[in-house]
């Protein structure tokens, strides 16, 4: 058993710690060379990533602002009339268009510019994929590009797509594209929803129109069969009924009036929902690896690991000191 000196441990101090590195930094000094240096081989031979951003800023606040004049259609006549709200909120999760399998299969369908090479290639090439037509090729290319591609929701309703690849020019390429798709088919959804909104208050107010000629007719009809009515308290009360069906189609079709101006205001004034805010544009550097970084952690790693050879080196002479005295 190797006997510990107390005395020994008492005086070890910093000071003496600093003096045993000191004594001993070409071990330190050799350590972090070779760590910076095979950090150095690293950032040279590691593939580069770079980064592209693109927003897309969600107009509909400004067209709820728009049409908020035309919004006190009571609710009892939108339920009457079955009207189709002309709210014209985006009905489209944005962050889901961009994880959908439909759009990252129309981004593999197509040739992308590569800043390395000659002529446009699909991602398939690109990547080095064998079978595109393979199911299970598909899904590999797809789960790369979910690594891919980030999309972000702001407070303030903008949304900021990012795009990470081996290439600047395919990380702008891709983003932009994302971005255009978007817009496009937001847009397109929006107005079709828009026209059917239309549409279906025209309906119900040629509906609404029948029924009240109806009415009119009815209560016409009543007249005519029944001139004097003054005296007899049952008819008094079946024309007032007459009059109030009347009343009520009249106030339904009134509230279908103001539904359609909202509607036609939308269709007339809006022609977009989203819009590109900001465009993807090709990045300067690579944002992996972080050069810096590695630098920094392997010149830690390597005094680390120099103090910690000192030390083992100290304890084994130690260690044979104490053997060699017994």
């Amino acid at each position: 058993m190797i006997a510990l000196n107390n005395d020994k441990i008492e005086d070890f101090n910093f000071y003496k710690i600093f003096k045993i590195v000191v004594e001993n930094r070409n071990i330190v000094i050799l350590s972090v060379s070779v760590a910076v240096i095979l950090a150095v081989l690293y950032i040279a031979f590691a593939a580069r990533v770079y980064e592209s951003k693109t927003s897309i800023v969600d107009l509909s606040y400004e067209s709820n602002n728009l049409v908020s004049g035309l919004s006190d259609m009571p609710p009892l006549f939108k339920g009457l009339s079955g009207a189709v709200s002309s709210d014209s909120s985006i009905p489209y999760f944005i962050p889901d268009i961009v994880e959908s399998r439909l759009l990252k299969e129309k981004i593999l369908s197509l040739d992308w510019k590569i800043e390395s090479l000659d002529s446009p290639v699909n991602l398939f090439e690109f990547w080095g994929f064998e079978d595109s037509g393979s199911l299970e090729i598909t899904d590999s290319a797809i789960s790369k590009l979910e690594d891919m591609i980030k999309v972000e929701v702001t407070d303030s309703g903008l949304y900021i797509i990012t795009v990470l690849s081996e290439d600047r020019q395919l990380s702008v390429n891709i983003a932009n594209f994302i971005s255009t798709y978007i817009v496009e088919y937001v847009n397109n959804k929006q107005s079709d929803l828009k026209l059917k909104a239309l549409d279906h208050t025209l309906k119900e107010i040629k509906k609404v129109e029948i029924k009240l000629e109806k009415a009119e007719n009815r209560w016409l009809n009543f007249r005519e069969k029944h001139p004097m009515i003054m005296d007899n308290p049952t008819l008094m009360l079946e024309e007032a009924r007459f009059q109030r069906e009347i009343k009520i189609e009249e106030q339904i079709l009134i509230a279908l009036e103001v539904e359609r101006a909202k509607d036609e205001n939308l269709n007339s004034k809006l022609d977009e929902v989203v819009t590109q805010l900001d465009p993807a544009r090709p990045s300067f550097a690579s944002i992996y690896p972080r050069s810096f970084l590695i630098i920094v952690i392997s010149f830690i790693l390597g005094n680390i690991i120099g103090i910690a050879l000192i030390s083992l080196n100290i304890t084994r002479k130690n260690i044979y000191r104490e053997l060699n005295n017994s």
